[in-house]
């Protein structure tokens, strides 16, 4: 088996979010109301590259074609720059203001999450399929 990791996950983008969305789990079931809020927002800041996890921070895992897995990885000052994209791509398209308590969440999230220092290495996601869990896939 032939495994890399590219940044050129457009021919994978559904295979990619799936395994975002897992990564992050948690984090999405407290944000958001539902599924197709958090996909809204996840995909809006996905395409317009305001997070963490696009291109190039973020890169999918192939084994051959097949997507087997995603990580996420930028530097503490990459971090704070993106999370700041972000939040004015979501002011910009109206999201915060088309969601009653989103803003308010989102606020509570921001404050328990990891802040690294600028020169620091921050893994945001990482995610391996089901079928290669235990396989030393996301060693």
């Amino acid at each position: 088996m032939s495994k890399r990791l590219t940044t050129d996950v457009e021919p994978y983008v559904a295979d990619y979010l799936a395994l975002e969305y897992a990564a992050s789990e948690p984090y999405n079931s407290f944000v958001f109301d539902n599924k197709a809020q958090a996909d809204e927002v996840r995909h809006l800041l996905f395409f317009s590259e305001a997070c963490e996890y696009s291109p190039p921070f973020g890169q999918i895992l192939l084994d051959e074609n097949s997507p087997v897995g995603m990580i996420a990885c930028l530097t503490g000052k990459q971090l704070t720059g993106i999370r700041l994209k972000g939040a004015l791509e979501l002011r910009r398209a109206g999201i915060v203001e088309r969601y009653p308590g989103l803003q308010q969440r989102l606020q509570l999230a921001a404050q328990t999450l990891l802040k690294p220092h600028a020169e620091d290495f921050y893994l945001s996601r990482i995610a391996i399929t089901a079928n290669q869990r235990g396989q030393g896939t996301g060693s």
